[in-house]
């Protein structure tokens, strides 16, 4: 087994949705497992990426006047170094 996939996981579901998995596997030929975990990362991972994208949209409607970027990179990880001395 891949050591990529530690978890274990045991879900019961019907018949019918069982049977939908099965010929879904053999036409992509996929692992059912495969399949769950698919769908898992497009329903979960793309609402996690679709919350970074609003805060990004919150980011550029801050007016903040930036001479250099370097600079700012700067200011921020000593900001962050200092904030971490302190915990």
């Amino acid at each position: 087994m891949n050591d990529k996939y530690s978890r274990r996981l045991e879900i019961r579901i019907d018949g019918e949705r069982f049977a939908l998995l099965r010929k879904k596997a053999k036409e992509t030929r996929k692992s059912i497992a495969e399949l769950i975990r698919d769908a898992i990362d497009k329903q979960y991972r793309w609402a996690s990426i679709s919350r970074k994208l609003h805060a990004l949209e919150k980011l550029k409607e801050i007016s903040v006047p930036i001479e250099n970027w370097s600079d700012l990179k700067e200011d921020v990880e000593e900001e962050i170094l200092l904030k971490n001395e302190s915990l």
